[in-house]
Parts: C-alpha cells; structure tokens; sequence
C-alpha cells in the first residue's frame, strides 16, 4: 500500500468479513484434506498473494513512471486514473 491509496473507513468490519472467510476456507479445507495438507496450501496460498501484491505494487510503479515520462497522464481515461490512484 502506498501513500496514494485511499485510507480504509472501517478497518473492523474488514477484519471480520477477512477472518470469517479465512475461517471458512480452513474448515472447508479441514473436511476434505488432512491437517498437514491444509497448512501447505495455506503457505502457498499466502507466497500467491504476497507475490501477487508485489507484483501489482512493481506494475503501479512502473505504469506512473511511465506515465510522467511519456506526460500522457491526460490522456488515460479518469476511471482508469481513478483506479490507479494517479493524477
């Protein structure tokens, strides 16, 4: 998360909508592997998304780069700026 990112209004209710559906993964998982199983994919599932969050952070970066070098920041639609967080 940058300084550009829009802050978060009600961080609680996120936490709980976060726990309940890591909650309900682990049971789901639980019923139809072993317990050992279910450690390992949740490993992998955590690298997945802290790539994937460096990934984006890596493509963000780069895109507003770009986007002041080639000063074509006008040009791109402002939904699209919107969801970039770039101006």
């Amino acid at each position: 998360m940058s300084e550009n990112e829009p802050t978060l209004n009600d961080s609680l209710s996120a936490y709980r909508a976060q726990a309940y559906y890591t909650k309900l993964l682990w049971n789901y998982l639980m019923n139809k592997q072993t317990e050992t199983n279910t450690y390992e994919y949740f490993i992998k599932i955590s690298i997945i998304i802290c790539r994937a969050q460096t990934t984006v952070m890596k493509f963000k970066e780069f895109l507003c780069n770009q986007m002041v070098t080639v000063d074509a920041i006008d040009d791109i639609a402002p939904l699209m700026q919107t969801i970039l967080h770039i101006s």
